[in-house]
């Protein structure tokens, strides 16, 4: 039986759910389905997905490897097994999961794109060199570069071409954090939300987690708290809602010191959980791992009160 034909005879319902973002839903239908058929790696493999797209990489790493050498095993698993690795701190894996995805799908350039972003963060020259000969030429490898320099010329220069010629909405979110680092979270709002009407682009995974963040030291915490509640966000920005749900329950008065704790335990390596374990504990060990975390030279823990409380 061919790939295809294996997977259009598998059940549909966790895997619909999965494309609707509806990830509590998949993780349950996902669960029912296996009762039926264990140890099914396909269903295995969306029930992975599922978890890694709400943010459950503890859960999705062992039924992804458990299930690589399966025939269902596609480019997109690997990228979101990939994804759950970098934010735990665990780059080797990622890399070697995001070369493998480019060589199941040489065509997905993003692969590339997701490496040099990596590279970045983590400083790796080698990598570097790599993914910038397949990114060359790309004004958002450019505009990367300048955002983890701290170069807010070169970065506007180079984000303003991408805008211009390719698809915004990852241009626009970066820009936003830039404005955030700038302290200037009204403008991120405009960026990253210039019709507010179109709630369909406030949803998109790649916006609507600084868009929180942006409401939230707005200090317009009923709608960053909204949105921050709508949890159909995706494996690149689960983790990172995650973090700035916290920090908008924290403003609401909640006590989620555990809660940040927890998350920080799991997650060490990425910058946004350090940030909101410092913020909603206060402990001065948290801002000097954001030091060594966060890759770019313009961070800055001190914008993250919102303006209204400074």
């Amino acid at each position: 039986m061919t790939l295809l034909l294996l997977l259009a005879a598998l059940p549909q319902q966790g895997f619909s759910l999965l494309r609707e973002g509806r990830y509590r839903q998949a993780i349950e239908a996902f669960h029912e389905e296996l009762e039926e058929r264990p140890n099914h790696p396909p269903l295995e493999i969306g029930l992975a997905r599922a978890y890694a797209s709400s943010g459950r990489c503890g859960l999705a790493l062992p039924l992804f490897h458990r299930n690589r050498p399966d025939p269902t095993w596609l480019a997109v698993a690997g990228r979101e097994a990939a994804t759950c690795h970098a934010r735990r701190g665990e780059f080797s894996e990622a890399i070697y999961l995001l070369e493998e995805a480019w060589l199941m799908a040489p065509e997905k350039a993003d692969v590339w794109h997701d490496l040099h972003w990596w590279a970045l963060q983590i400083g790796d020259s080698d990598l570097l060199d790599r993914s910038q000969q397949q990114v060359q030429d790309s004004a958002m490898a450019t505009a990367r570069e300048a955002f983890y320099a701290g170069d807010h010329d070169a970065f506007f220069l180079a984000i303003r071409e991408v805008q211009r010629n390719e698809d915004t909405v990852r241009a626009d979110a970066l820009e936003a954090r830039v404005w955030l680092q700038l302290d200037d979270p009204q403008q991120a709002v405009r960026v990253l939300l210039p019709d507010e009407t179109n709630m369909d682009r406030a949803l998109r995974p790649s916006i609507a987690p600084w868009l929180t963040e942006a409401r939230r030291r707005c200090g317009d915490t009923d709608r960053a708290q909204t949105l921050a509640s709508l949890r159909r966000h995706g494996p690149e920005a689960a983790l990172i809602m995650q973090a700035m749900r916290l920090r908008v329950r924290a403003d609401l008065g909640e006590d989620v010191q555990a809660e940040a704790l927890d998350l920080y335990t799991e997650h060490p390596f990425d910058a946004e959980v350090v940030a909101t374990a410092w913020y909603v504990t206060g402990d001065e060990h948290f801002a000097e791992r954001f030091e060594l975390v966060h890759g770019s030279a313009a961070k800055r823990l001190d914008v993250l009160l919102p303006i209204s409380r400074r």
